[in-house]
């Protein structure tokens, strides 16, 4: 079995702008039509989905608290060159780190494996599973921080969990495992954005 890695130039290598979950990545972030969002994914793990993000015109800011996690990540970004510009990384609790910053146009949150117990489960997804065990699940906190520091903010479910809080989602988009869950939290959204809802 291959250990499990951060590998930017792998990344680079097999993420593909097209169908799946990624693609639906794009749209619920707003990637899709608008480049140059200003992105947090307050949940980076192995700092995939933020890379895709900052690949297809995202200025992203990953944060990790893991010490396992944070050590991998600032080693694979020493390697990092072309997406480095848009791609940048704290190490530290969300939580904590959130208000103590400029607003963002999106927060991201990927809360899917603390949830996600089958055995089936991919290597990685139980690598993660491993490392939280001993972290506080301050998920639905760390939500409730997102919406009152950003305009946008998605949350990536398995395709059939509950609302994150219990709370409905402005609009969502479905894939065949997962699902995007599109919160708008301020006054200035368009008839346009609203209107997705009906296409998800």
């Amino acid at each position: 079995m291959k250990p499990v890695e951060i590998n930017f130039s792998e990344y680079d290598r097999t993420m593909k702008h097209g169908k799946g979950g990624r693609a639906l990545l794009l749209k619920a972030t707003g990637l899709n039509k608008h480049k140059g969002l200003n992105i947090l994914d307050a949940t980076a793990g192995l700092m995939r989905d933020a890379f895709f993000m900052a690949k297809f015109g995202g200025v992203v800011t990953a944060v990790e608290r893991s010490p396992v996690l944070i050590d991998m990540i600032e080693t694979a970004l020493t390697h990092l060159t072309d997406s480095a510009p848009r791609l940048a990384f704290l190490g530290g609790n969300a939580l904590e780190i959130i208000p103590k910053l400029s607003r963002f146009d999106v927060i991201y949150l990927d809360p899917m494996f603390r949830e996600e117990k089958s055995a089936k489960a991919k290597k990685d997804l139980q690598f993660l599973q491993q490392l939280l065990q001993e972290e506080p699940d301050d998920t639905e906190q760390l939500f409730l921080v997102a919406l009152a520091h950003a305009p946008r903010v998605v949350v990536k479910r398995s395709r059939y969990a509950p609302f994150l809080g219990e709370k409905n989602p402005t609009f969502q988009y479905h894939g065949e495992s997962t699902r995007f869950d599109v919160y708008l939290t301020n006054s200035n959204t368009t008839l346009e954005e609203a209107a997705v809802s009906g296409q998800s």
